[in-house]
C-alpha cells in the first residue's frame, strides 16, 4: 500500500521540480530549427519599409477562384494538377462529380432494355502554390478552358495583424519585476497562474502568425471545371419480362380469377335476398294483373 501512494506521488513530486527551476522555458529547449521558426513569428523587423502598400515585406495573402467550362474534365484537372506539382505546389483537394440530368429507359429486345443517360461532369480542385509562381498558373487556367464563367482574384493584406501578435509577445520588464515580487509573497498560486495563461496566449499568437506566414507565402486557387452534357447508354436486362409467370401459370391464374369473379357474384345475389324476392312479388303481381285485364270483355 506504501508504495502505491510513493509512484502516485512520484509524477507529483517531478512536475514540482520542473516548476521550482529559474527561468524554466520550454522553448529554450528546442531544437535550433523549431527556436529560429519561433524567432520568425516573434520577429517586427522588416526588411523595407511597410508603409509601402507595394513593399516586398508586407503579408499579403493572395487568393483565386475560377469556374471555367471545358472539353473534358479530366484531362482540364490533370494538367493543372501536374503544372501546380512542377512550381512546388500542392494539391489540397481534387474532386470529381458526374451529375446526372436525365435517365430513361426502352425496349431493346424481349428481354433487355436501352437506358439513355445524359451527364454534367465537374470537377473542384483546391491548390496551394507559391506566390511566385502564382501568376504562371493563374495563366494556365484559360489555356485549358473553352469559356471562363467567373474569375477572381483576391489580397489580403494582413501586415498589421502580424506586427500586432508580434509586438504582443514582446517580454516587458514591468511584468516580470511585478511576477518576481508576487513570487516572493502569498500569492504564488495565482503568479503561476497568470503565468501560464500568458505563455498560453503567447503560443496562441505565434501560431496565428505561422499560420499567416504560411498563407502569405503559399497562395490558395479554387477551381471549378464543368464541361458540356454528355450523352451515356447502355442494355440492361428488362426485369419485368423475367417476373412474368409462365403461360400455364398465366392459365391456372385466368380460371381462377373467373372463379373468383363468378363466387363474388354469387355472394352478392345472396346479400340483396330481400329485393330479389320484392321484385319477384312485384312481377307476379303485374302478371295477374295483366292476365285480368285481357280476360274482361270488350265493350
Amino acid at each position: 500500500m506504501q508504495l502505491k501512494n510513493v509512484c502516485l506521488l512520484l509524477p507529483l513530486l517531478l512536475l514540482a521540480a520542473c516548476g521550482s527551476q529559474e527561468g524554466y522555458s520550454p522553448e529554450a529547449n528546442a531544437p535550433a530549427e523549431t527556436q529560429d521558426l519561433l524567432a520568425t513569428a516573434d520577429s517586427v523587423s522588416f526588411n523595407s519599409d511597410i508603409s509601402d502598400l507595394r513593399s516586398a515585406s508586407r503579408k499579403i495573402i493572395r487568393t483565386a477562384d475560377f469556374r471555367c467550362r471545358v472539353n473534358d474534365v479530366f484531362t482540364a484537372a490533370t494538367s493543372l494538377e501536374n503544372t501546380v506539382k512542377a512550381v512546388g505546389g500542392i494539391v489540397e483537394e481534387s474532386r470529381m462529380n458526374n451529375e446526372n440530368n436525365y435517365t430513361s429507359s426502352h425496349y431493346h429486345t424481349a428481354d433487355s432494355l436501352k437506358q439513355v443517360h445524359t451527364y454534367t461532369t465537374t470537377s473542384y480542385l483546391t491548390l496551394r502554390v507559391p506566390v511566385a509562381s502564382l501568376d504562371s498558373v493563374v495563366k494556365t487556367i484559360p489555356e485549358l478552358s473553352t469559356f471562363i464563367e467567373h474569375r477572381t482574384l483576391a489580397q489580403n493584406d494582413v501586415t498589421l495583424k502580424y506586427l500586432t501578435n508580434s509586438l504582443k509577445n514582446e517580454p516587458s520588464g514591468r511584468t516580470t519585476k511585478a511576477m518576481d515580487v508576487a513570487k516572493k509573497s502569498e500569492e504564488v498560486i495565482a503568479a503561476d497562474q497568470y503565468l501560464t495563461e500568458k505563455h498560453d496566449q503567447t503560443v496562441d499568437r505565434r501560431i496565428a502568425n505561422l499560420e499567416l506566414l504560411d498563407e502569405a507565402n503559399y497562395a490558395t486557387i479554387k477551381v471549378e471545371f464543368f464541361q458540356p452534357e454528355r450523352i451515356n447508354t447502355q442494355v440492361v436486362i428488362n426485369p419485368d419480362y423475367y417476373s412474368k409467370p409462365s403461360y400455364g401459370t398465366q392459365l391456372m391464374l385466368a380460371l381462377n380469377n373467373g372463379w373468383q369473379i363468378l363466387r363474388s357474384i354469387f355472394i352478392a345475389l345472396i346479400s340483396i335476398w330481400p329485393l330479389l324476392l320484392a321484385a319477384l312479388g312485384g312481377l307476379a303481381l303485374y302478371r295477374r294483373y295483366d292476365r285480368n285485364k285481357r280476360l274482361q270483355p270488350i265493350k
